[in-house]
């Protein structure tokens, strides 16, 4: 029978010269790679089972000051022969913001009851009037601000006062200073309407950004006080360097409560904490 094998190699395994040799199984920088990786696994293991993830409602609102707005009327019938102001002018104490001709034919100037923001213009020149007619609403400036989110029926039955809630008003970059904090203070037991809202925020501007046409529970919530330029705790701690004023719109994330990592995973670690 012929060989097939070569020679050569029948003549190295037939040399046990090598087998004293130590055999390389890892490299030692595959040992530290897989350390890292087993000290990633162990604060992961345990980040999901000691950490939290808040559970999160998400909804809109503003901020306004519920005793700061003012209706400005007439005080006599008539018509409107001026308006010198639009929606969102800051107005000084005494300063003229329309004018009316009364039945009388004088001419009445309606002022500014203080400084602030006009938040509506309810009329346009020529308008005829009735007494104590509604011409401007005014948001006065200087008073407590707080916030008011809205959010659908089915959902305004989870919130509870007391709840965190973080607000991101349309004026600040939240990605650079953070989300306002507050607590829900209270929540309305029934639905609000776009009528309802225009009585309480006296902005149909307002309203029409807030109301979708579905009913809508309100949620009040106290802002948290600090020393940052702004007056108000924020998550980034200092916050932004300006002033927050009434009317501007926000959306919010309302947490309703947090929950193990684990217990996303699997849900059986949930049953046993509960």
């Amino acid at each position: 029978m012929s060989n097939i094998f070569r020679q050569n190699a029948l003549n190295k395994l037939s040399t046990p010269e090598d087998l004293d040799k130590t055999i390389r199984v890892t490299e030692r920088r595959g040992w530290i790679a897989l350390a890292g990786l087993a000290l990633v696994l162990v604060i992961a293991l345990v980040w999901a089972i000691f950490g939290s993830i808040p559970t999160v409602l998400r909804g809109t609102g503003l901020l306004y000051s519920p005793d700061a707005i003012k209706e400005v009327t007439t005080p006599d019938a008539g018509f409107v022969t001026d308006i010198s102001v639009r929606s969102g002018d800051t107005v000084k104490d005494g300063q003229v913001i329309a004018k009316i001709k009364n039945q009388s034919g004088a001419d009445v100037e309606l002022r500014s009851p203080g400084d602030g923001t006009v938040l509506d213009v309810l009329v346009e020149k020529g308008s005829p009037l009735q007494a104590l007619a509604s011409v401007v609403n005014i948001e006065l400036s200087g008073k407590p601000l707080q916030g008011v989110v809205f959010v659908s029926l089915g959902d305004g039955k989870r919130i509870k006062p007391g709840m965190k809630v973080q607000l991101s008003p349309s004026s600040v970059r939240a990605e650079e200073s953070g989300f306002l904090l507050g607590t829900v203070s209270l929540v309305s037991q029934f639905p609000v309407s776009a009528q309802s809202l225009l009585v309480q925020l006296k902005s149909r501007e307002l309203v029409e950004a807030l109301a979708s046409g579905a009913p809508l529970i309100r949620v009040d919530v106290a802002l948290e006080k600090d020393s940052t330029f702004s007056e108000f705790k924020w998550t980034t701690g200092s916050g932004p360097h300006l002033k927050l004023t009434g009317g501007t719109l926000a959306s919010a994330n309302l947490v309703l409560g947090e929950q193990r990592p684990i217990t996303l995973i699997l849900p059986v670690f949930q049953q046993e904490g509960n």
